[in-house]
């Protein structure tokens, strides 16, 4: 069970599509899990793995760096995603890197997600299953 709630629920979507398949691939456990980086060494951030899946290149993931942000991925990606005016991309890069304890209130008061549970001032990383499991609760697949 996943132990990150939206406080007030925030209307994130994806196109349905992509978004099944996104939770699809992060629970296959067909990628290994990274952080810091779209991809290194084999392994994938949650972030990378969407690129991964949707036919960006590993080469282009790295030179990305952190996030899939540039039209460069437009015919890969749907535009929402790229844009990310709904910062569903800040949020799981928190939540496949994890969080600070000094920095929950700002995450808190910018995206409206508490964590509920974590170990004091040591960071709180989540697996794919439990990002899957976020994306299912707090975006909506149309």
């Amino acid at each position: 069970m996943i132990d990150i709630n939206m406080k007030n629920k925030m209307n994130l979507m994806l196109p349905k599509e992509f978004g099944e398949k996104w939770v699809k691939a992060l629970r296959s456990g067909d990628f290994k899990k990274c952080i810091g980086k779209l991809y290194k060494n084999g392994s994938y951030c949650a972030l990378g793995v969407v690129g991964s899946i949707n036919g960006v290149n590993n080469e282009d993931l790295i030179m990305a760096g952190g996030n899939l942000q540039s039209y460069k991925f437009k015919d890969n990606l749907p535009e929402c995603f790229i844009k990310d005016e709904q910062q569903i991309q800040n949020i799981i890069f928190r939540l496949n890197d994890g969080i600070y304890e000094h920095q929950e209130n700002n995450f808190k008061e910018e995206y409206n997600v508490e964590f509920l549970e974590h170990d004091e001032k040591s960071l709180k990383e989540y697996s794919f299953d439990e990002i899957a499991d976020w994306i299912e609760t707090n975006v909506k697949f149309v």
